[in-house]
């Protein structure tokens, strides 16, 4: 795979954490927008005497298939999903990730909250956070590739 330039890993995957939510919640927009459009355009079909709805749920699945902005979306949720469940083990790492990237509180608060000082809460954290590149690596190669190829394809 060819950048075109050499990605901070580390500031990806911290950015990867702070989008979570934003991404999450995008999906579910778009999953909405999508099963309104199908429904919808299907209604507009049995108004002009098509033969009415059939298989919705399968035609919303074919939109959000081929849907490049939720592919990218996906992928870049699992990928954060995945790096998580691999912190699970040590979860005071999994804990910093939450309090600090999802829950917004700064280093020196979880320090206060947890007795202990800034430079662990530091270390920790990106300590979790290098844990976490290969996972977030991956993700953003996959959207890579489904880039490059929708862009092949046009």
């Amino acid at each position: 795979m060819t950048y075109h330039h050499k990605p901070n890993w580390y500031r990806a995957t911290e950015q990867a954490f702070r989008h979570y939510r934003q991404n999450r919640e995008a999906l579910e927009y778009y999953k909405n927008a999508i099963e309104r459009a199908v429904l919808e355009r299907q209604n507009v079909e049995f108004m002009k005497g098509g033969s009415g709805p059939s298989a919705p749920q399968l035609r919303v699945l074919e939109a959000w298939e081929s849907s490049e902005i939720v592919q990218v979306l996906l992928a870049r949720c699992s990928a954060v999903e995945k790096a998580l469940r691999n912190l699970l083990y040590r979860q005071d790492l999994y804990d910093i990730i939450l309090l600090h990237y999802f829950d917004g509180h700064a280093v020196e608060e979880i320090a206060e909250m947890w007795g202990c000082s800034d430079s662990t809460i530091h270390r920790r954290r990106r300590d979790a956070v290098e844990r976490s590149i290969p996972f977030i690596q991956q993700g953003e190669e996959q959207v890579y590739n489904k880039e490059n190829y929708a862009h092949d394809m046009r």
